[in-house]
């Protein structure tokens, strides 16, 4: 059975009589598969993006890129041979996406699919670095220590965090609001003995 090709084709008559055959390029169809149209995603979580390329005039040359209206440029490469564009990514920021994929041949045709998913903030917590002490320092009984912390928060302002500092023998014994630059410092007495301090 003879093949049957794949192109459009216009014939065209000119004055003389004589026939031209001109193939005109099909736009490339493709479809994604992952993430699914209104997904929500936690902020971190590793999203597999995935979609399949339909394109008989150019099924070993096509480019697809995936974009989002938030966060640009995610990922371009060619498809595979079975017409498939995979890759995972875990940095879309907080926010909802329109996430548009493109499919590009070698003449400049396109083809493109989009959807629209929610990346869900997640909190992050605060950090703590003892700055004093340090282990191993000693005290002298009865008389006050200084106990001085660094704190840091990508999402909160540092004025709204508390500090609090706890022994392992004494319990709570102080609370230090952090300054500008996160440090936290207090002066307390604490009862003769080892200590394991928690901030």
């Amino acid at each position: 059975m003879p093949l049957s090709m794949p192109w459009m084709v216009l014939l065209l008559t000119s004055c003389n009589g004589t026939t031209t055959i001109k193939e005109v390029n099909d736009e490339p169809e493709i479809t994604m598969l992952s993430p699914k149209n209104g997904a929500s995603i936690e902020e971190g979580t590793e999203i597999t993006f995935d979609a399949v390329v339909d394109d008989d005039d150019h099924p070993d040359t096509i480019t697809v890129r995936w974009e989002s209206d938030q966060d640009g440029v995610l990922h371009e490469a060619l498809a595979t041979e079975d017409g498939h564009s995979t890759f995972t990514y875990d940095l879309l920021s907080p926010n909802i996406h329109g996430i548009t994929v493109t499919a590009i041949d070698p003449d400049g045709a396109t083809g493109n699919d989009y959807h629209l998913i929610t990346v869900t903030d997640v909190a992050d917590p605060p950090t703590v670095t003892w700055n004093h002490p340090t282990g191993g320092d000693t005290g002298v009984e009865g008389e006050e220590f200084t106990f001085s912390v660094v704190v840091g928060d990508l999402q909160d302002d540092l004025n709204m965090l508390q500090v609090l500092l706890t022994s392992d023998v004494d319990g709570d014994f102080c609370i230090a609001p952090p300054d500008m630059v996160g440090l936290a410092e207090c002066s307390a007495v604490l009862s003769v003995g080892q200590h394991t301090l928690t901030a």
